[in-house]
């Protein structure tokens, strides 16, 4: 099987916030309406048996193409591929097809108590914002069948913007020739997007807020830290930053899953999100959550605290570095046979320069993070991520 990555830097940041919901279908819409004179269904027939798959999407800082297919079958996904970027149709019966989808979702908005809390946790953390607002009837109204169209021909307007990754077993020059029919016979232009990353302001003050919804028994907590950080000098900078805070994950989800669901049984299972984003200015994110017993938030939350206060002050045991090392070098060697995984790393190293060039040498990139996992970089990590304001929120039932 092959694996392709087709990425442009750009996505919803380079858009105006009123153009965000219309955004948001625009790639069901030009999906629904076809391509080449086909309909969606007639697409669907012929790529199915062939076991071809392919998706496209707009993300907060880039748009790509993702798809699968064997070596025999390429030829069908980059003809597909070809009809994206030049033969998009935006009928009416595609915009009326994407837009019932949106509004029947719209319809429901409510009654599942936790979208509402996750929503209302993008508010928390981003303000009251377009750009990460649920998908209800005042946001399904602010959809438009032109903008959506303009944003589609703006997002893959131009094939040369766009780099092109494949992994997996293929014959290369067939691939390259194949390539340089559906691929390098695309009209292009001059027109090249820069990476932009919007800031979101963050409570400056910690913010503790409870969703009552639902009538179930539930409990859920959510908690995020956040804050800017100095401008990246280098790649490995960057990545080295990225990492450590990857670990310091990694290491508090060992700890916390002693405290919260061994030692008080409180929850079965606890969920750490990391993010490192920006170029030169930058921003992080680190989010803590969990399920957990009706009426005990306040108390697993308190537990959670105390537990990065011990990491912070340096109690992190030398078996739980050497644990955290062990379980890198397990992941890497794992990683190293997922085309997924160098698909990634390349559009990290080669579009986002998020990751330095050597990281997929197998030896070095092996040997230096290893390198990376001490205790004082924990320990400064913890410090540094974990020490500011943060925003918590409890999900709680109506009863």
């Amino acid at each position: 099987v092959i694996e392709i990555d087709g990425v442009s830097k750009g996505g919803l940041y380079q858009l105006k916030e009123e153009d965000i919901p219309s955004a948001n279908i625009a790639v069901r819409y030009a999906l629904l309406s076809g391509f080449g004179g086909k309909t969606f269904n007639q697409i669907q027939k012929i790529i199915t048996p062939k076991n071809v798959s392919l998706n496209l999407n707009i993300g907060e800082t880039k748009e790509y193409i993702r798809g699968t297919a064997a070596m025999p079958n390429i030829t069908e996904n980059l003809q597909l591929i070809n009809l994206m970027f030049d033969k998009p149709q935006f009928t009416d019966e595609g915009w009326k097809s994407a837009y019932s989808l949106c509004k029947n979702l719209a319809e429901t908005y409510g009654s599942n108590p936790m979208e509402v809390f996750s929503y209302k946790l993008l508010e928390l953390v981003y303000g009251k914002t377009l750009y990460y607002a649920p998908m209800d009837k005042s946001y399904v109204a602010k959809m438009d069948q032109k903008t959506a169209e303009r944003v589609y021909r703006e997002r893959f307007g131009n094939p040369a913007d766009f780099t092109f990754f494949f992994v997996g077993d293929f014959n290369e020059k067939i691939l390259v020739d194949l390539c340089a029919s559906y691929l390098g016979t695309l009209k292009t232009s001059s027109d090249y997007d820069e990476l932009k990353y919007l800031k979101f302001p963050f409570p400056k003050k910690n913010v503790t807020e409870t969703v009552k919804k639902g009538l179930d028994e539930i409990g859920d907590v959510f908690i995020c830290f956040s804050g800017e950080l100095p401008q990246k000098t280098s790649a490995e900078q960057g990545f080295k930053d990225s990492f450590i805070l990857d670990q310091l994950a990694s290491l508090l989800e060992i700890r916390l899953r002693e405290v919260i669901r061994e030692d008080k049984s409180g929850s079965y299972n606890v969920s750490l999100y990391n993010d490192l984003y920006g170029n030169a200015e930058r921003t992080y994110q680190f989010m803590i959550e969990f399920g957990c017993e009706p009426a005990r938030e306040e108390e697993l939350f308190a537990a959670v605290m105390e537990t990065i206060r011990d990491v912070r002050s340096g109690n992190v045991s030398d078996e739980l570095i050497a644990k955290l090392k062990e379980s890198y070098a397990r992941s890497f060697e794992t990683s190293l046979r997922d085309n997924s995984w160098w698909l990634s790393c390349f559009s990290a190293e080669l579009i986002f320069e998020s990751e330095p060039l050597w990281f997929t040498d197998a030896e070095k990139g092996k040997k230096i993070p290893s390198e990376w996992i001490t205790k004082e970089a924990i320990v400064d990590a913890a410090n540094k991520y974990l020490s500011g304001s943060c925003v918590t929120a409890y999900l709680k039932s109506e009863n």
